[in-house]
């Protein structure tokens, strides 16, 4: 969920321009390393397991290469899971813990899940431009 909100607020809901930018070499289709260099591109670091993880996710068949109809089915379901998360507990009182299971909650957390991980991004950035004019390693920075 995480990586289709990701390209849904990076693309404004467009699912064209989300697959452009997927399919940078427009073949068709992306690989795994297409997918890394779109992800770092919309501002996304992934840990080797993580980005294997999302591959295999969108990668329905498991051929090592998502088309545009596998995407189309990923991008379906994302935006499903949304409508059903807005719609669910919509009247007022009603609960959603179907076995457990709180569609609400989930997008929360995946909410939440890309909102830490962009903080993050941005420390780690800001970090290593102050390393960098920090050349003395002082902590600080003088006007000289």
């Amino acid at each position: 969920m995480y990586i289709y909100l990701t390209l849904r607020e990076f693309t404004k809901g467009s699912m064209e321009k989300a697959w452009a930018i997927l399919d940078q070499r427009k073949i068709g289709l992306f690989e795994i390393e297409d997918f890394r260099h779109a992800l770092v591109y919309m501002g996304v670091y992934l840990t080797r397991d993580e980005l294997k993880s999302a591959f295999s996710f969108i990668d329905a068949n498991s051929n090592s290469v998502i088309k545009y109809l596998e995407f189309v089915e990923f991008w379906i379901a994302g935006e499903a899971k949304l409508l059903n998360a807005s719609s669910v507990d919509a009247v007022e009182g009603t609960e959603s813990f179907g076995g457990g299971h709180n569609l609400i909650f989930e997008l929360e957390e995946s909410i939440l899940e890309h909102i830490c991980k962009v903080i993050n991004q941005r420390e780690l950035s800001l970090w290593e431009v102050f390393r960098f004019f920090d050349e003395d390693e002082l902590g600080y920075l003088a006007k000289n």
